[in-house]
């Protein structure tokens, strides 16, 4: 099982560049699909790495990173999961309900804000999706 801090250093991976209305549940359903993978005895599903490098600059984010662990680790253990016991994630660049490897949408949030653009996900209209059986 991941530690917290270890949890923490995903979602930060993950999440860095993303900001707006709703961020800080999305943390929290990255991070319980993440548990959700490991009690359900899958390997987890790829993700960034669990390692961090957190510049000053951004310490801010990282602190609601670690807050975001926190929360999903205190709902999962006791049994609070809004993602309706979603086991993978990912990002899309539009409201897509398609699923995901075969996985079913479970949760849809955003659109977020992209402060570091790729073909893949532009600077806006980004949504963060968690999906299931």
């Amino acid at each position: 099982m991941l530690t917290q801090q270890q949890l923490a250093n995903i979602i930060f991976n993950e999440t860095q560049s993303l900001s707006g209305t709703g961020i800080e549940q999305a943390r929290i359903n990255i991070a319980m699909t993440i548990l959700n993978a490991e009690k359900a005895g899958q390997r987890r599903p790829m993700t960034a790495p669990d390692a961090a490098t957190v510049p000053p600059a951004v310490a801010g984010i990282y602190a609601d990173c670690l807050k975001a662990a926190q929360q999903a680790i205190a709902d999962w253990k006791q049994g609070q999961d809004p993602t309706n016991r979603a086991t993978h994630f990912n990002f899309r660049s539009n409201l897509s309900t398609s699923p995901f490897f075969g996985f079913r949408l479970h949760t849809q949030l955003g659109p977020f804000r992209n402060s570091y653009p790729t073909p893949a996900l532009p600077a806006s209209g980004i949504y963060a999706n968690t999906y299931g059986k």
